[in-house]
């Protein structure tokens, strides 16, 4: 097999890499209900066919259950993020729920994994550095807080994704008017991939951090079905919005917490504050609204070909 022929097959299996089986077509008794059916599960309480008495396959089948390794596994599931992530998550969103992990479950069991290898490892530990300051700003202590919790700390920077992404991609080809909760559940399954290239960054001593950014091209260029360039913008630019929304947190809990004490000062130190704030709000609201109406206009544009063609 060539390169071109490897690479068709794989695009392929990146679409749709499963074959769905039909291998129960005989008459059961559903063990739970007792009702009598046809098919691979009860249409009345949605047992499995295969659930009877408790084996040693379904003992392992419970064990292995708790840690996300059943019949939808977790393993499978961030196997499919890894190479098909935008694919993935529009399957999920779109409602093929079945063959994919629970998102909140699976970033849930990887934020543990990760604290537990990182504990053990003893790559937790920090270096002890002595404080200049007599007392730390309520803004350090969050910092310090996002650091020591990184799967948190990666939930806050996806989840800055949210709004950017809904006003950029909103009239994409693939998805079309995607709703925010769909844009949540998106930034929960990034979260995961994320934590996991944080996960291998920390033996890679650092030189994988660029694949979060590929990896957010690849997703979205393959969940919403913009081309190369059209993909790419936008998706730098959720980026920058995103960085963007972190400084207007950052100068909101400044100026709410971080003026007191200043004295004769914090008259001036509060119009400063509030003055960038307003700044900051007015240009993060003209790139949303400028990038929603390029969007809208690229969908007349793309609908208006289709309809003449």
């Amino acid at each position: 097999m060539n390169i071109t022929a490897w690479y068709q097959r794989f695009r392929s299996w990146q679409r749709d890499p499963r074959q769905w089986p039909h291998e129960s077509m005989g008459e059961h008794c559903c063990a739970n209900c007792e009702h009598t059916y046809i098919g691979n599960y009860c249409p009345v309480c949605g047992q499995s066919a295969k659930e009877g008495r408790v084996d040693w396959l379904s003992l392992h089948r419970i064990v292995m259950m708790v840690w996300g390794l059943d019949s939808r596994s977790m393993l499978y599931s961030l196997w499919q993020l890894i190479w098909r992530p935008g694919y993935m998550v529009g399957e999920y969103i779109n409602g093929r729920r079945q063959v994919s992990f629970p998102p909140v479950k699976m970033l849930f069991i990887m934020a543990l994994f990760y604290a537990i290898v990182m504990q053990l490892s003893g790559m937790n530990q920090e270096v002890v550095v002595e404080q200049t300051q007599e007392q730390n700003t309520v803004l350090d202590a969050f910092l310090d807080w996002l650091r020591d919790h990184p799967a948190w700390s990666m939930l806050s920077l996806t989840m800055s994704m949210v709004l950017p992404t809904w006003a950029l991609f909103r009239f994409s080809p693939f998805h079309h008017r995607h709703t925010l909760p769909e844009g949540i559940t998106i930034q929960l399954f990034m979260s995961t991939l994320l934590l996991l290239i944080l996960f291998v960054n920390k033996f890679a001593s650092g030189w994988l951090s660029f694949l979060a950014v590929v990896y957010y091209y690849v997703c979205y260029r393959q969940l919403f079905g913009y081309r190369f360039w059209g993909t790419l913008w936008r998706t730098l630019t959720c980026f920058f919005t995103s960085f963007l929304m972190i400084i207007i947190v950052y100068v909101m809990i400044a100026l709410i917490f971080d003026v007191e004490g200043i004295g004769n000062e914090a008259g001036m130190v509060v119009i400063a504050y509030v003055a960038v704030f307003v700044v900051l709000m007015l240009f993060l609201a003209a790139i949303l609204v400028v990038g929603a109406m390029i969007g809208r206009r690229t969908y007349r544009k793309r609908s208006n070909q289709s309809l003449t063609k």
